[in-house]
């Protein structure tokens, strides 16, 4: 359901220094519809096979007068997923489920599980958003439900593994859900024709939701976690000339914990994580400073301070310089630094219990750009990058803690060709692990990297190498055919881990016994290709269709449609689809 979806802003890099807290890699940016940019009525119904889902969205903008507008829209989902003949699950290993099913190393398992990216519980998935717009007032409202379910792994299946009551099968539905409203209300004052204010006020429940077999270590049911967050933002903006530019914001969060989840339809909530009531408060000051030296020079300058209630002071630098030597070339030269606090619940309670504040997340990266307009329809870019992050790692035994140092280095490509009947983009990124210091170097639980302990030197759950390519063409003003490819090269480092877990003496008494991978077989850590072929019809002015292929690349070898498991030599195949989508505006 993306049609109340205006367009997306992806921010590169490290964003803490614009965005705030937690924009430690990046920022995906969505802008929803409203009055101002839709008007009139426009219905979509969408219906997938093999993959199954059937969808329904319905969107109404409108002007009440001159400067107020108002805009609608509902959406709803039926989303069942794949079944396990379309989308099998196949394990790196041999070995024998707890209720006695054989499991065979590169073959889809016997048994049954769950539909691949089924609805939470089965319910189905909701959005709903209205929003007022009246000169410089924006009002609007929204409230969203989602989730699905997905497949235990080996850890939870095979009988190797043992310490647990074996379950059946049928309690092997893992999944998460969750459900959440916002009300949002900014008003932008005009001071003068250099100064302006935005003010802004939002109030947000966030309802999610664990649901745990019978066989978990015991527990069972559901697990469920209710955050409330109250934010007040102001920011001034103040442009002088054409040179200078200068916004001053403050922002102030309190968060509450604790609150009574509303439960989901059908059950309530079997275990409340939450039994009693605590709040943080987060106070923030930010600005940002832009300054054009001369038409070939601009210089930004921005800086962002958060003080929470369980966490020290956070600083968020960010410096950039844009050089523009000739009409076609641009080169950027960007510093930043952003920082991502612990779960809430955890650095309060290591607060409580040392009497200190923990170390948060902090990755500061350094990025070199360069941009060229070759002609009105070619275009192409480069970055080289560089990444140091103090990274927050997961240990089964102790929960959360903070990891060590990690540094990489990397190359990026793009290009793009537009023409009136032909669009194309390209992108090709190369990723390398440069170094990795545990902060404990007696530590073996880390599944970021085995490079510590002497096993390879990549990165253990990402690609080094991704390909990106998309294109469109328009065969006449009626027809138009699209279509993407995506490459992940290979897994070297995921390898790394498996091998390690099984054959390193620290380990191997826990994980070899297991049969965590069998040796000689590396299909899981060779490459995923996705590929999908799009056709676009204008039946007439009103009248859209579409018909879509996922994944085609699958009903020739289902192996290249594969998703890893996280650290595991395990991964399932994401179903071949196909999707048929009608759009009719009136």
């Amino acid at each position: 359901m993306l049609d109340d979806i205006h367009h997306i802003d992806v921010i590169r890099g490290p964003g803490s220094a614009i965005y705030g807290l937690g924009a430690i890699s990046m920022v995906i940016d969505i802008h929803t519809e409203n009055a101002n940019t839709f008007q009139g009525s426009k219905v979509t119904t969408k219906v997938g096979a093999f993959e199954e889902f059937v969808s329904f969205e319905y969107k109404h903008g409108t002007m009440l007068d001159e400067d107020t507008g108002l805009y609608l829209y509902g959406g709803i989902s039926d989303y069942a997923g794949a079944d396990r003949h379309d989308s099998p699950q196949i394990y790196g290993f041999s070995d024998i489920t707890r209720w006695g099913r054989p499991i065979r190393r590169g073959k889809p398992v016997s048994y049954d599980y769950t539909r691949d990216r089924k609805s939470w519980r089965g319910l189905p998935k909701l959005k709903f958003h209205a929003e007022l717009t009246k000169e410089n007032l924006d009002l609007w409202a929204r409230y969203t439900r989602g989730g699905e379910h997905f497949t235990s792994n080996e850890d939870i299946v095979t009988a190797s593994r043992g310490g647990y009551n074996p379950p059946s099968y049928q309690y092997l539905q893992r999944g998460v859900g969750y459900q959440q409203f916002t009300a949002y209300g900014k008003y932008h004052h005009v001071l003068t024709d250099t100064l302006s204010a935005d003010y802004v006020f939002s109030y947000d429940l966030l309802d999610t939701e664990i649901g745990l077999h019978r066989g978990d270590r015991g527990t069972g049911g559901y697990k469920s976690w209710r955050e409330d967050e109250y934010l007040t933002r102001v920011l001034a903006k103040w442009v002088p000339n054409d040179r200078h530019s200068v916004a001053v914001g403050f922002e102030n969060s309190t968060e509450n914990f604790g609150l009574r989840s509303p439960g989901f339809p059908h059950e309530r909530p079997y275990i409340t994580s939450n039994t009693t009531r605590w709040s943080t408060n987060t106070t923030s000051l930010f600005g940002e400073y832009q300054f054009s030296v001369n038409p070939k020079w601009t210089m930004f300058f921005g800086m962002r301070a958060d003080r929470s209630t369980y966490s020290d002071e956070i600083y968020s630098p960010r410096a950039a310089a844009v050089y523009t030597p000739t009409d076609k070339d641009t080169l950027k030269f960007m510093f930043s630094r952003s920082a991502r606090p612990g779960f809430a619940q955890r650095i309060r309670n290591y607060y409580k219990d040392e009497g200190n504040y923990a170390k948060p997340e902090v990755l500061e990266g350094f990025e070199f750009r360069y941009e060229r307009q070759h002609s009105k329809k070619l275009s192409f870019a480069g970055s080289l990058f560089f990444n140091k992050i103090d990274i927050i790692g997961w240990d089964a035994g102790v929960g959360e803690n903070m990891l060590g140092q990690e540094k990489t280095w990397g190359l990026e490509f793009e290009a793009a060709y537009t023409s009136k009947r032909l669009e194309v983009t390209a992108s090709h990124g190369y990723t390398d692990l440069m170094s990795f210091k545990l902060d404990s170097p007696d530590y073996i639980g880390n599944i970021v990297t085995t490079k510590p302990y002497g096993y390879g030197d990549d990165l253990s759950n990402w690609s080094n190498q991704i390909s990106k390519v998309y294109a469109k063409y328009k065969v006449n003003e009626k027809l138009s055919v699209n279509s993407s490819l995506i490459i992940y090269w290979g897994f070297p480092g995921l390898e790394d881990m498996t091998r390690y877990q099984a054959t390193d003496p620290d380990l191997s008494h826990v994980y070899y016994k297991y049969g965590l991978m069998d040796y000689g077989y590396d299909k899981p850590f060779s490459r995923n290709i996705y590929l999908n072929l799009g056709l676009a019809y204008k039946a007439s002015k009103n009248l859209n269709i579409r018909v879509n292929g996922h994944n085609l690349l699958g009903l020739f070898d289902r192996d290249l449609n594969k998703r890893n498991y996280l650290g595991r030599a395990t991964y399932r195949i994401q179903a071949p689809a196909i999707s048929v989508a009608v759009e009719y505006r009136f």
